[in-house]
């Protein structure tokens, strides 16, 4: 079945609640076509019309999560699209395609790839914020102690997530969610799950993994240009990167970093003291490289292992071994892009929970390979491992 996407605008009622109108039995000549009308005056409301040789459906009034501009009409013959369902998750929900930013305490990587050396003080650093008037989500880090951090992800809905290593044991996390400690067994209704030494927070907005010194942040491609943080503008447009809290442009790197900077009187002297000494620049890749390799020295080779991405509704294996640090072990800066394909399988199958616990003592691309490819990832992958 070929499909046909179509996308106009016009006004369009903003009054009373979505509704679902279904329709069967009409006859058609095999095409699945879709009409998105949005309101030209809040851009932030939608009527959206699918028709299909056997079905009509039409849902009124969708509340976007930021405001929309019109696209041009679009026809993608590769991407089947058989029902109303994937048509809105494909338009809605970009996370598994966006662009991952990585923070790590010395340096930067930004959704429009650009990277930069800045530290994580004792005070809070907005990575990455919906900078929109009625604000989504908000992703902040500081430092606690050593190279360990403190993780902060602020939801629409209210939480208030808090994630950091156990002191005493560093194998264990710390979870507060609106300020109270939530224990392992409540974390799924908070969207926070646990793999190995990672945790992940996820919402419809954003998915953070955490491993207690670096976070690697994915947003939906609906933020572009909506983006705001260190994690940098995301526009595709690496010269149009450095835009501060107060929107204006800058090439200060310093000044750029302290905009997104929560300064409380308790940690101020020690961002004045990290910042005065650091060295704020842009990185290209071999300098980063050059770097990295010096800093190796005789760090321990990566192991090979199923990768596993979790998410609300689903459990995603990687269909090939990645390469990874054994428990215990971190990687070192330099780190190597490998493009991985995804198999995804319902979190509630058995299948998916019985590959979880096989996991734990071997891999299981034997067992994933024939999964049917849900996407491809970019991971960056370690060259080298260092004792924690």
């Amino acid at each position: 079945m070929s499909s046909l996407v179509a996308w106009t605008t016009s006004s369009c009622s903003t009054s009373g609640i979505p509704r679902l109108e279904t329709v069967t039995g009409r006859k058609g000549n095999g095409l699945v076509t879709a009409l998105v009308v949005i309101d030209p005056i809040s851009r932030e409301h939608v009527n959206i019309s699918i028709n299909t040789p056997t079905e009509k459906v039409r849902v009124n009034t969708i509340s976007t999560p930021v405001k929309v501009a019109p696209f041009p009409l679009i026809r993608r013959p590769s991407q089947s699209i058989n029902s109303a369902q994937q048509l809105l998750t494909s338009v809605i929900s970009k996370k598994d395609t966006a662009q991952e930013c990585s923070v790590d305490g010395t340096q930067v990587r930004t959704f429009d790839e650009v990277t930069f050396k800045a530290p994580i003080t004792k005070c809070y650093t907005v990575l990455a914020k919906d900078c929109n008037r009625d604000s989504r989500f908000a992703v902040l880090m500081k430092k606690t102690n050593g190279e360990n951090k403190k993780l902060k992800v602020v939801n629409k809905n209210g939480n208030i997530v808090e994630v950091e290593r156990e002191s005493e044991n560093q194998n264990k996390f710390r979870i507060n969610v609106n300020g109270d400690a939530v224990e392992e067994q409540e974390w799924e209704s908070y969207g926070i799950s646990k793999l190995d030494n990672t945790i992940t927070v996820e919402s419809r907005d954003v998915t953070v993994r955490f491993n207690g010194r670096q976070a690697w942040i994915k947003i939906s491609q609906l933020y572009k240009n909506n983006q705001c943080g260190v994690c940098g503008h995301y526009d595709d447009d690496e010269e149009n990167e450095f835009v501060q809290g107060n929107n204006e442009k800058t090439s200060d790197l310093r000044q750029y970093y302290g905009s997104f900077t929560l300064k409380d009187g308790e940690c101020d002297s020690d961002f004045e003291e990290n910042t005065r000494k650091h060295k704020f620049e842009t990185v290209d890749s071999d300098e980063s490289n050059q770097e990295s390799n010096s800093e190796e020295g005789d760090g321990e080779e990566p192991i090979e292992k199923t990768q596993v991405m979790e998410y609300n509704h689903k459990i995603c294996f990687s269909m090939k071994p990645v390469r990874e640090c054994p428990r215990n072990r971190y990687p070192t800066a330099n780190k190597k892009d490998a493009k991985v394909q995804f198999g995804c399988l319902s979190r509630d199958s058995v299948q998916a929970r019985r590959l979880l616990r096989q996991l734990k003592n071997e891999n299981v691309v034997d067992e994933v390979r024939d999964l049917a490819p849900s996407f491809v990832e970019t991971i960056k992958t370690p060259t080298k491992c260092v004792e924690l």
